[in-house]
C-alpha cells in the first residue's frame, strides 16, 4: 500500500493577479516495504475544477483532493486497444 502525500503547493498568477494555475506535487512511499514509491507533480488548470469555480474558491485540502484524482485518472492503467494496420 501507498501512502501518497503533498510535498508541494504552489500558485501561478496571470498578470492581472488572478491564479492561474495551481501546481501540486505528491510523494509516497510503500507501506510495507515493498520497494515501491511515486512521485509526482502536476499542473492543476481551470479545467479541472467545478463550473463556475475559480482556484481562489477551494482551500489547501480541496486542491489537495482535486490533485489525488487527477493523479489516479492520469495514472489509471487500461489495456491497450489494438490499432488496425492497413496493407501498402
Amino acid at each position: 500500500m501507498l501512502a501518497i502525500n503533498l510535498n508541494n503547493l504552489n500558485y501561478q498568477f496571470d498578470n492581472n493577479g488572478n491564479t492561474a494555475a495551481v501546481n501540486i506535487g505528491f510523494v509516497s512511499y510503500d507501506t510495507d516495504n515493498s520497494g515501491n514509491s511515486i512521485n509526482a507533480y502536476l499542473r492543476l488548470l481551470p479545467a479541472d475544477l467545478e463550473q463556475d469555480k475559480t482556484f481562489d474558491d477551494y482551500n489547501k485540502k480541496q486542491l489537495t483532493e482535486i490533485g489525488r484524482k487527477k493523479l489516479a485518472a492520469l495514472t489509471a492503467y487500461t489495456e491497450p486497444t489494438a490499432t488496425p494496420t492497413t496493407a501498402q
